[in-house]
């Protein structure tokens, strides 16, 4: 059994296509973006690897004094609310970071926490308000990526 294929390109459309595989780039950290040659599988992995930014956590916590500021790296600002008040009163805490604003209702006798992310440079302002003037406590932590 015989079977013809039938080539539509032509030599030097085959040549071309022979050109980029043989010239693939194997160092993308200097290929312009209109490149037509493909690029190896390792160069796509070290490329990858060297953009991709893994982050931990650093260890320990600070604890933030103010309940306004801006921080200088990346984290979590972490909120422990302790509200000593009657079962009829209520506690609200506001968290604005940068445009966002994020809130929380206590009730009662309680105790809540808030985890916020927040980026380098950002500014963040943290209100609290009880509608029986019970005694609030906010202990505010910020919990910073490492390097």
């Amino acid at each position: 059994m015989s079977s013809s294929y039938t080539l539509t390109n032509t030599a030097a459309d085959i040549d071309s296509a022979i050109d980029r595989v043989v010239g693939a780039d194997v160092d993308l950290s200097s290929v312009s973006t209109n490149s037509d040659n493909i690029a190896t599988s390792g160069a796509i992995k070290t490329y990858v690897d060297g953009e991709v930014e893994t982050k931990k956590l650093s260890t320990g916590y600070d604890v933030l004094s103010s309940s306004s500021g801006t921080v200088s790296t990346d984290g979590f600002l972490i909120l422990k609310v302790s509200d000593a008040a009657t079962f009829f009163s209520s506690t609200t805490v506001t968290v604005n970071v940068g445009s966002a604003q994020f809130r929380q209702r206590l009730t009662g006798s309680a105790i809540g926490h808030m985890c916020i992310p927040i980026a380098a440079g950002e500014s963040y302002s943290i209100a609290v308000s009880n509608t029986a003037n019970a005694s609030v406590t906010v202990t505010r932590f910020f919990k910073a990526f490492g390097s």
